[in-house]
């Protein structure tokens, strides 16, 4: 699991700087304006609306698949995928129909304050995203199955021409003056991302047959299992949509600076916390599936333990330098001063939940494998209430920020409580280990910051801030190494002993 984590983190780390090269070039040529804005919400349409449906889908598919394999044969549990992957594609096809009829109605839904010419851009961009839905839906499935079979590499690869197609696409866009070779970037590189998993597919026996049987007994438990998951998903969409309709309120740039702060801590959360997540998850579904409950708990610990170790220190770094790090990476361009103050504003509150947002996913991730959906529904709604109520009380005093605050604090709460849900189904889960572990962490991160940020203000006039920034970092990555090291965390150790383990049998 180790060394899969590793080769994963490398390959994510790939395909998300790609994905900061595509929205570097959105940035570069379109800045935070009212085209970016549109853009992002034709995105963010098909995706609330049938992303929360196949991520539902997809959790659910994981589980069951594994209980089919322990009941039955591999054949059946074929058969139960093509079954629900045509049902998928039907309700693409019925969602999409629905799209086109009720598209400004949709647009109005997810940003009312948008000014006319803004909506007519949105409403262009959305009819033509809509077609990924069909895509999307494939995709969750196949990317379900591979991981069942152990191949998380190529699920992690499909970005990579994802974004390459993008972001040739945003370019013509540019050099065209013509917005629609957005969207149409947004589909071909989606196309490519279903057709990077057929070689896989084939190869680890999936076998597609016309199977569309709704009284199938495995498809009825998966709509029965995925129905808390698909409602607890959207109160989570239900939850950005309230975010980006308020956001749309502060004028010009609003959704796009909430967008592009967003889009730092995904690459920080795609790199470290989805690749952990997405390679434990099927392993903590088959050992609750063997009645193996000790594998389940240690897999739970050491998920949690080394999210913790690197998600702490990142979110103290994003903190410290939420300006250094707006400037850096997206300081170019139409990319101007104001919409730096404002972004950063926003990572600077957006950092403030990320250990939260981290450890709600493994925690429900860790409910799904015991299929307790229900317990993650009924977080997923206090959060939304939490979120909406601080949104309208946050937002007033410190303007669009209050929108980032009021996430991180909900997200937060949300994963204390879901934790001690967790722990009152699962004995034993939260130890004294972990506590120990998570103090450590704390002590060698506050060391680390305070270090890197006397580093940075004393080669800021030699270095300029961008260098200054850079050095901080790799410095601060190797205190915090240090001292992690030094404090004798059993996980790191581990780790440690592995590698001079290989190191040996190679020489």
């Amino acid at each position: 699991m180790k060394k899969t984590v590793l080769l994963l983190m490398i390959i994510t780390i790939l395909s998300k700087l790609l994905g900061f090269a595509r929205d570097l070039t959105l940035s570069y040529f379109f800045g935070v304006s009212n085209i970016t804005d549109a853009y992002f919400i034709s995105n963010t349409i098909p995706t609330v609306i049938f992303g929360f449906i196949g991520t539902a889908i997809a959790t659910g598919y994981i589980p069951i698949y594994q209980e089919i394999l322990n009941n039955e044969t591999k054949e059946r549990a074929l058969k139960f995928t093509s079954n629900l992957l045509n049902f998928s594609l039907l309700m693409s096809t019925i969602i999409i129909l629905f799209g086109f009829l009720f598209t400004e109605d949709l647009v109005n839904i997810f940003a009312s304050g948008f000014d006319n010419k803004t909506q007519e851009i949105a409403k262009m961009l959305t009819r033509i995203n809509l077609f990924s839905i069909y895509f999307t839906s494939a995709i969750y499935i196949f990317s379900g199955f591979l991981n069942i079979n152990k191949n998380f590499i190529t699920t992690a690869l499909r970005s990579i021409p994802f974004n390459i197609i993008t972001i040739i696409f945003i370019f013509i866009s540019y050099i065209t003056d013509n917005v629609l070779f957005l969207a149409y970037g947004f589909i071909i590189g989606m196309i490519s991302q279903l057709i990077l998993l057929f070689p896989p597919l084939k190869k680890g026996g999936f076998k597609y047959s016309l199977e569309l049987n709704r009284k199938d007994k495995y498809f009825k438990k998966i709509i029965r299992f995925s129905l808390p998951v698909l409602i607890g998903v959207s109160i989570t969409q239900i939850n950005t949509l309230v975010d980006r309709t308020m956001a749309s309120q502060f004028g010009s740039g609003g959704i796009s600076s909430l967008m592009y702060a967003n889009i730092v801590y995904l690459f920080i959360e795609g790199i470290i916390v989805t690749t952990i997540v997405t390679v434990v998850f099927p392993s903590m579904s088959n050992a609750f599936e063997k009645k193996d409950m000790d594998n389940f708990k240690d897999l739970f610990s050491k998920s949690v333990i080394y999210i913790l170790i690197f998600m702490i220190p990142i979110s103290a770094g994003a903190l410290i330098f939420s300006k250094q790090v707006i400037l850096l990476l997206f300081g170019r361009g139409a990319f101007n001063m104001a919409a730096i103050e404002m972004t950063s504003n926003v990572l600077f509150y957006y950092a403030i939940g990320m250990v939260g947002f981290a450890l709600r996913e493994v925690i429900s991730r860790a409910f799904y494998a015991l299929k307790d959906t229900k317990s993650v529904l009924y977080n997923a709604s206090l959060a939304l209430i939490l979120n909406i109520i601080l949104n309208i009380i946050l937002s007033r005093y410190i303007g669009i920020s209050g929108l980032a605050l009021a996430t991180s604090i909900s997200g937060f709460v949300a994963s204390i409580l879901l934790g001690i849900r967790l722990q009152s189904k699962t004995k034993g889960l939260w130890n004294k280990h972990l506590v120990k572990t998570f103090l450590k962490i704390l002590i060698a991160t506050i060391i680390m910051a305070i270090v890197v940020k006397g580093i940075f203000y004393n080669l800021t006039n030699f270095a300029g801030e961008s260098g200054a920034l850079l050095i901080s970092i790799l410095l601060g990555a190797i205190v915090y190494a240090i001292l992690i090291i030094f404090m004798k965390i059993k996980e790191v150790n581990d780790l440690l002993v592995n590698l001079k383990m290989k190191l040996l049998e190679r020489q």
